[in-house]
């Protein structure tokens, strides 16, 4: 329970405890490192036989089957498509198990508040009877107090009167607001991506097959699978991230994001203005063919941006003055500017990664992803009869700032402990 709230609400003020850390790395020492080790493995042999699948034969003639030299075909393509629908009923079937776990504790938790809520105060249903302020009894006569009643002055001090009723109230509201957990993250989505992109591939083969050979059928599947390779191998960086030499370098795509994508942000504001410029300036001339249409002019600035190969000479004949002005600025506003931007943001951005507290939050995604499979709950037995009977436990108490309770993630994770 303490790891799965770690995880889901990312807490890493909990997770640096030596305690917690003490866990994890028992955990990754008895099973957690054989567990990714043939994670990694079986998502290797998934990403070897798929891209055999799709580049072996030809294109042209991946319709044609010719029995029985052609058997390896049939068995390579029916491991694939065994592997695809396996991953999806193993996420489905997470996704309902998480699902009713989490009907199950609801239904017991809101037992427990339906049975606190009748030893309220009879006299003071909504309120507290009384509060104690430097050893004298305040009485609170309310009756229709609301969740907080705030500027009770007692002695030239505002205090904060927490009704009882209400409270429980607030309580299950915020039990039955409560989300399952099941790991939904970047990975997590890349991973649908993948697999539906996969499914792409299998059906436009079937119906190339069925059809015996359709030019548009064809190059459409020769298209998923030219798009769907490289999202295929980077697939196989999710399971690096437990690893200690490897994990956190994964671990920084994750930080990188949201920067490229403000990057992106400022480099198409300098980019489509000086795309238009060049397409009014220099199309419509035989020798300066590469801004004739607009997405050829598209693709050529952008290559200026680069620094790559353009047609300089030709421009400067053509209008020299707009050459100067136009293809100085923007490759000093793009290639210069922009660019180093993006440099100062990502140096900024891994000084204030902890690589090491990463490394700790993903083992302890991985283990809570194993500990759902039969063979490695039972692991996750033997380990707590371990620690119990042989290990030293470690218990020390863990002090934090009090701004640092307020935070919401921490408000939710106490509640469900509670």
């Amino acid at each position: 329970m303490t790891l799965e709230l770690i995880v889901k609400y990312q807490i890493f003020e909990v997770l640096k405890h030596p305690a917690v850390q003490r866990l994890i790395d028992l955990k990754w020492d008895r099973y957690g490192f054989s567990g990714a080790c043939i994670a990694l493995l079986l998502k290797f042999v998934f990403i070897i036989t798929w891209t055999a699948l799709m580049t072996i034969v030809d294109w042209e003639k991946r319709h044609i089957y010719n029995f029985p030299q052609d058997w390896w075909r049939i068995a390579l393509s029916f491991v694939c498509i065994t592997e695809v629908f396996l991953y999806i009923g193993v996420e489905l079937r997470n996704i309902i198990k998480s699902q009713r776990n989490l009907i199950s504790w609801k239904k017991k938790e809101k037992q427990k508040f339906l049975q606190d809520k009748k030893f309220c105060h009879p006299r003071y249903p909504l309120a507290l009877a009384a509060y104690v302020d430097e050893g004298k009894v305040y009485k609170v006569d309310d009756q229709n107090s609301v969740v907080v009643q705030e500027a009770i002055q007692v002695g030239g001090m505002k205090r904060k009167v927490v009704v009882e009723a209400t409270f429980i109230e607030k309580e299950l509201d915020n039990l039955a607001a409560t989300k399952s957990y099941c790991c939904i993250d970047f990975w997590y989505f890349y991973g649908w991506l993948v697999v539906v992109l996969l499914l792409a591939v299998i059906f436009t083969h079937v119906a190339d097959v069925i059809l015996q050979w359709n030019q548009v059928i064809a190059w459409l599947h020769l298209q998923f699978v030219a798009i769907t390779l490289p999202p295929l191998w980077l697939w196989n960086l999710k399971h690096f991230k437990p690893f200690r030499y490897i994990g956190p370098f994964v671990s920084m795509i994750g930080s990188i994001i949201p920067i490229i994508f403000k990057f992106l942000f400022i480099y198409t504001q300098f980019f489509i203005p000086y795309a238009f410029a060049y397409y009014l300036i220099f199309g419509g001339f035989n020798e300066l063919s590469e801004f004739n249409t607009l997405s050829s002019c598209l693709f050529t600035t952008f290559r200026i941006s680069v620094i790559d190969h353009y047609n300089y000479n030709a421009m400067l004949e053509h209008d020299a003055l707009m050459t100067y002005v136009l293809v100085g600025t923007f490759i000093g506003l793009e290639a210069v500017l922009a660019v180093n931007l993006l440099i100062a943001m990502l140096i900024h951005t891994f000084r204030g990664d902890n690589l090491s507290e990463k490394l700790y939050m993903q083992r302890a995604s991985i283990l809570l992803y194993l500990e759902k499979l039969p063979y490695f709950s039972a692991k996750t037995e033997e380990l707590h009869n371990y620690i119990h009977a042989i290990a030293d436990p470690i218990a020390e108490p863990f002090y934090t700032e009090e701004d640092i309770l307020e935070e919401s993630y921490l408000k939710y994770a106490v509640f469900e402990i509670k």
